[in-house]
């Protein structure tokens, strides 16, 4: 009986297999199958299949083994071990299967199947331009494997390609109208060129097609908050949080991901305490996540600071005045695009993409349906070493260092060891390195992630503004046009770069890079501030006031703006006007010194100089009150935050 059910096992194996096995003509399928080695590897083949269904992938690698080397030339053979290896995580073993099935002549539609999850094995592995040959490889054979278009597309999208990402899903949308996720990367994608309303757009489409999409209504928040929408972001947001809450998972990224991001939004719209709680219910969600963790931080010491003001007890200083004058370098640090006039970040949301069940049962439809595999699961905690002995081999950490930013760089230097080749946990730790104002262990954080994934473009914006914070200028500038390189319409690379031109003096180089910034995002506030203050520098008085007149109008609550024209007025001669744009300057930012010293410069113009002196004097009490060294802080969500992949 045994012997009987194998061999109607075997009879249907080859009527399913035949395909596969290389052959194109039925009477060479027979042919080729009569040979006793074939009908032998045919066995093992379908006896691989089962041990693979049950999940015992080492025994399944086994089986295939040896049915290959019964019939070196069988795709099939080569293509089910490279899943088993995939499984495995054996991924440099996987693409070297997937190869040599497609070598060997693998059919539709395993081959589109081989392609798209090598690709996935070589993405995995860093090796992205691998990953876009042989996608590009797969479509130059058949230009309608759509899957392949959209895996294209998202590498496209995380090297920071986002014109040619963007084409690449418009050809899936072309040809399936009905893909909601196509829709949501293309709005992706279109965020990253400054596309806002086209991007709106596509997240509403998306919405229409499936409307419990948490991702959709993640987005379209997202899109809200850097069109200064704040009311619709935050609607759009308690949706994708009730959405995803129905998982129920007490892991899980994504929600975090939009409780930091409704944090965000909180925090622009002046209710820091409902901020804290979502970046608490963020850390809560999935505890590694460094962004929410840092502007929990940021967010207390800013309180502490504040009561302490107020109290007259002394505190924690606030942010120094030329930080809060300017958005400091860190307003880069890990961010993904570029953010809104009123202040925003684009977390890094990935698509659901959930494994599936791999079953290679015999079936006469189709193949094994593989599902490429997240690009990042969570990371077990290491059992040793233990965390004391971790810490005595760090670099001294700061003795006014947050204690939870602490201990964030002990556990990601324990996961290091055990992953010291995962370009993702170095900028991580990087990223907390600079919390604590340890920017050249970050910029060494920053160099190693990039060393090992020399196309990391989070890492590369990481390691300007660590570099910016050391002082050196030029390599800063250096790491911004390398991203530029890479594309050309990034607003954020264009707007940092600039305002490190302008530290060196570099004026008319300045002024290129900040003006094509207001061409490409034209509703940012940040970069039309950094552009008059170039003007006025060259003695363009009258664009000056021009483009400080755009950006109020772009940001009425941006001290900056106010500030800079007040200086134009001086300078021109109307001195009530600056005084008048000081006043609201100061109004706006209370406890910037900055501000006083230019009203009294004002009053000084008019000849008031019992004003003068008093607001001389407050500066000089300000600027005591702030002459004590403090953690760095990121700088005001209400300009600008940075997200970590």
């Amino acid at each position: 009986m045994v012997q009987r059910n194998r061999q109607v096992k075997i009879c249907i194996g080859i009527a399913v297999l035949a395909g596969l096995w290389g052959c194109t003509e039925s009477a060479n399928q027979q042919e080729g199958l009569d040979h006793p080695a074939d009908r032998q590897a045919l066995a093992l083949i379908l006896d691989g299949m089962e041990r693979f269904s049950a999940g015992d992938f080492s025994e399944a690698i086994t089986r295939f083994s040896r049915a290959i080397e019964k019939n070196p030339d069988t795709p099939i053979g080569y293509f089910y071990r490279a899943l088993a290896f995939r499984r495995l995580d054996k991924l440099a073993e996987a693409i070297n299967d997937f190869r040599q099935a497609l070598a060997k002549g693998l059919q539709q539609p395993w081959q589109s199947q081989a392609f798209l999850l090598q690709g996935e094995c070589l993405h995995r592995l860093g090796r992205w331009e691998e990953a876009i040959q042989v996608y590009t490889q797969a479509l130059e054979q058949c230009r309608e494997l759509y899957p392949i278009y959209k895996a294209r597309g998202r590498l496209l999208l995380e090297k920071g390609l986002a014109w040619e990402a963007q084409e690449d899903f418009t050809q899936v949308i072309q040809a399936q109208p009905q893909d909601e996720e196509g829709y949501l990367l293309r709005a992706l994608a279109r965020m990253d060129l400054g596309e806002l309303d086209l991007a709106l757009e596509d997240a509403s489409r998306a919405i229409g097609l499936d409307s419990e999409s948490a991702d959709a209504f993640h987005i379209r928040g997202q899109i809200f908050y850097r069109m200064n929408k704040l009311d619709s972001a935050l609607r759009d947001l308690n949706m994708a949080i009730r959405l995803r809450m129905r998982q129920g998972a007490s892991y899980n990224p994504r929600l975090a991901d939009s409780y930091y991001q409704r944090g965000l939004v909180h925090q622009s719209v002046g209710d820091p305490s409902s901020a804290a709680a979502d970046f608490q219910a963020a850390i809560a969600s999935n505890p590694e996540h460094a962004e929410a963790l840092a502007a929990l931080v940021a967010l207390r010491q800013h309180a502490q600071t504040t009561a302490g003001k107020s109290s007259s007890a002394g505190g924690k200083p606030e942010e120094p005045a030329d930080r809060k004058s300017k958005p400091a370098p860190s307003s880069a640090l890990g961010q993904k695009t570029d953010p809104p006039s009123g202040g925003a970040e684009k977390p890094n949301i990935p698509f659901e993409t959930t494994e599936k069940a791999e079953n290679p049962s015999v079936t006469p439809s189709a193949p094994a349906q593989e599902s490429p595999k997240p690009a990042e699961k969570p990371i077990p905690k290491p059992a040793s070493p233990t965390a004391a002995a971790v810490k005595d081999e760090l670099p001294p950490l700061p003795e006014q260092a947050d204690p939870t930013l602490t201990k964030t760089i002990i556990q990601l230097t324990e996961q290091l060891r055990l992953k010291p080749n995962d370009p993702r946990l170095w900028n991580r730790r990087g990223l907390v390195y600079f919390r604590t104002g340890m920017f050249a262990e970050a910029a060494a954080d920053f160099s190693e992630a990039l060393r090992l994934h020399p196309e990391y473009p989070e890492a590369r914006s990481n390691r300007a503004t660590a570099l910016e914070r050391l002082g050196r200028l030029q390599e800063a500038a250096a790491d911004w046009t390398e991203i530029l390189h890479r594309n050309p319409r990034s607003g954020q690379a264009l707007y940092h770069r600039g305002r490190l031109y302008a530290a060196q003096g570099k004026y008319q180089e300045a002024l290129a890079d900040l003006t094509e910034t207001c061409r490409i995002q034209p509703q940012w506030v940040l970069p039309h501030c950094e552009r008059a203050d170039v003007l006025a520098q060259l003695g363009r008085l009258d664009e000056a006031l021009a483009a400080y007149n755009e950006a109020i109008r772009l940001g009425p609550q941006t001290a900056w703006a106010y500030r800079g024209r007040a200086s134009v007025y001086i300078k021109i001669g109307k001195p009530a006007q600056a005084i008048a744009d000081l006043t609201e300057a100061i109004r706006l930012e209370p406890q910037n010194p900055e501000n006083y010293q230019a009203r009294a410069a004002a009053y000084q113009a008019q000849g008031d100089y019992i004003r003068a002196g008093s607001d001389l004097a407050e500066a000089k009490r300000l600027q005591a009150a702030q002459s004590t060294p403090s953690v760095p802080q990121e700088p005001p969500t209400s300009l600008e935050k940075a997200p970590e992949p």
